[in-house]
């Protein structure tokens, strides 16, 4: 992470509290010719697969609002959840068909973090939204959600998986996807994001999420 950020992170008191280690299956690896194992390959030669994509949990110092009782009720995770997520290391298969995107997130994996770090009706914003998965699991799991994706070439893909037409902007969601769209033009306007959860592969393939998180309180985390 760039010292750039590092400190914009920290003005904003904004820190590194967990990370996620997001294991991938590699059944689908061994069928490419460029890593399968073959009687040519040389010794000494191998190359280490990267077979896992770090979660990176950010929480806002300070005491988020907590919404009403019934909400908390209906948002807390089962123990079932609990005792399948809190574990660091998550065994999530990856999506194999990457159709109308190069790097598609699984539900699950967006399921489980949007459930953790987020009440039933809060935001969800999705900055980099690549196939759109990250708003299309949200609004399932009953939260708002809006994302940004500034190449264009996946505005279908999107429109596809939202179920959301193409024709003209005049779609309620569209215009409330819009409305909130101006909310959060400039970072300095991000100041009720509470929880950042960012996954990265690498430098250009960034998915981040902007939801809510548990009560946090710790004045002494430093990131």
């Amino acid at each position: 992470m760039g010292h750039r950020y590092q400190s914009w992170l920290r003005r904003h008191d904004i820190y590194l509290t967990d990370l996620i280690t997001w294991w991938k299956d590699l059944i689908p690896w061994s069928k490419r010719p460029d890593i399968a194992f073959t009687p040519d390959m040389v010794h000494t030669a191998y190359r280490i697969l990267s077979n896992f994509e770090p979660v990176y949990i950010f929480r806002k110092k300070g005491e988020r609002e907590v919404p009403s009782e019934d909400i908390v009720l209906k948002s807390r995770l089962t123990k079932e959840q609990w005792l399948a997520w809190t574990p660091g290391l998550w065994a999530i298969k990856p999506v194999q068909n990457q159709i109308g995107h190069p790097t598609i997130y699984p539900d699950e994996l967006c399921t489980r973090l949007i459930t953790m770090f987020s009440y039933q009706g809060d935001l969800v914003l999705d900055p980099f939204l690549g196939s759109g998965t990250t708003v299309k699991v949200a609004r399932e799991l009953s939260r708002e959600a809006v994302g940004y994706e500034r190449e264009l070439q996946y505005k279908q893909t999107i429109m596809d998986k939202l179920g959301i037409g193409t024709q003209g902007s005049s779609s309620p969601i569209v215009e409330a996807m819009a409305k909130r769209f101006g909310e959060f033009k400039e970072p300095q306007k991000m100041k009720d994001a509470d929880e950042i959860v960012m996954t990265r592969s690498d430098v250009d393939n960034m998915e981040m999420v902007f939801g809510a998180s548990d009560d946090y309180k710790d004045d002494s985390q430093a990131a």
